[in-house]
């Protein structure tokens, strides 16, 4: 079952990441949707692949800013809000585990993702920030079905 709701959670992430991209728009979207486009043709499932791969980091991350949320109890409000409350520290968080791993790659065919995630890094808080209520929705449904939150 835990195998079942981790593939579940990769996905609904990967859908996720998917919307966020598609809803760029403008000429400044242009080089991130570009540099998407390099990462998702780069090998099939490389996408889903590299979520599930880097998802402990991500929750490890994300790990204190959820427990001072679900430590507030009944009065916590919604994870969204949390988020939102917290958004530069959450971005920077997230953005921390993903510049470990794009500069610590060794796969072949690292070099030009490394390159294209270097020249989008200066606008990323920007997009991880955006993404945060989308993230909160993502996650919701897993955290009531674990039990965790409501």
């Amino acid at each position: 079952m835990a195998e079942e709701r981790r593939q579940r959670v990769v996905d609904s992430t990967v859908r996720l990441v998917d919307s966020e991209m598609a809803s760029k728009s403008g000429l400044r979207s242009v080089p991130l949707k570009g540099a998407y486009k390099l990462v998702k043709g780069f090998k099939p499932g490389f996408v889903p692949g590299i979520i599930g791969h880097m998802l402990p980091e991500f929750c490890e991350a994300l790990q204190p800013y959820f427990s001072e949320w679900i430590g507030k109890g009944e009065a916590r409000g919604s994870l969204e809000a949390a988020l939102k409350q917290k958004e530069s520290q959450v971005a920077d968080a997230l953005l921390a585990v993903a510049d470990r791993r794009v500069e610590g790659a060794k796969i072949p065919g690292a070099r030009g993702i490394q390159k294209a995630y270097r020249g989008l890094r200066g606008t990323a808080r920007k997009h991880v920030t955006a993404a945060l209520p989308g993230l909160a929705r993502t996650v919701s449904p897993f955290l009531r079905e674990a039990g965790v939150a409501g």
